[in-house]
């Protein structure tokens, strides 16, 4: 387990050595799930402490008017409950959008050219990525990693999609205009199912 914070964090901090290290490693689909499960699991157990306190606290003040005293036993339970459901909802939605970012990323990739096995370029993937969401939680830092992660996105494409630089670039410009497409069709489309009043 060590291990696997070591070359999250490695892949942060020196993204090309780390992508052709783990290039070179024997690891399968279920490396990269452990890794991505570990890393949300970071970030599960800090969104999970502040719901406890937020629904605590909530029952806690209700507790506070005439006749609601029972309030703080149902806020105390519900702040665990919820606490429980984010324990469990943050790894397995953040292991289904590793799988399924992945996958648009390797067809993408493999359309303008990588020769890279899904399998291998999803596991490399998975530690950047789980690295960044365990550090997601923490403002400053979070849209500074957003930024970077499509730098962390350039690198990793490299080795595991076996492209040269220019292939790597045009991929992450070919999924930033597919990102933006999805945005504008999805978006209009949400506008315009909105009810009108």
């Amino acid at each position: 387990m060590n291990d696997i914070f070591n070359t999250g964090l490695n892949s942060l901090i020196s993204p090309t050595k780390t992508a052709n290290e783990l290039v070179k490693k024997k690891l399968n689909l279920g490396d990269g799930a452990l890794t991505v499960v570990l890393g949300s699991l970071i970030l599960a157990v800090v969104v999970a402490l502040a719901v406890v306190v937020a629904v605590t606290w909530i029952g806690m003040v209700t507790s506070l008017i005439p006749m609601m005293g029972w309030a703080s036993w149902i806020g105390t339970g519900a702040g665990i409950l919820a606490a429980i459901g984010v324990l469990v909802g943050i790894p397995i939605s953040m292991l289904v959008a590793w799988l399924v970012l992945t996958l648009i990323v390797w067809v993408v990739a493999s359309l303008m050219g990588g020769k890279g096995d899904f399998s291998k370029f999803a596991t490399t993937l998975a530690f950047p990525f789980a690295a960044l969401i365990a550090v997601s939680w923490i403002q400053p830092i979070n849209i500074f990693a957003s930024i970077y992660s499509v730098y962390l996105l350039y690198v990793f494409l490299q080795p595991t999609m076996k492209m040269d630089e220019k292939k790597a670039a045009l991929t992450v410009l070919a999924l930033f205009a597919l990102g933006t497409l999805c945005f504008l069709v999805f978006g209009a489309a949400s506008v315009w199912a909105m009810p009108r009043w």
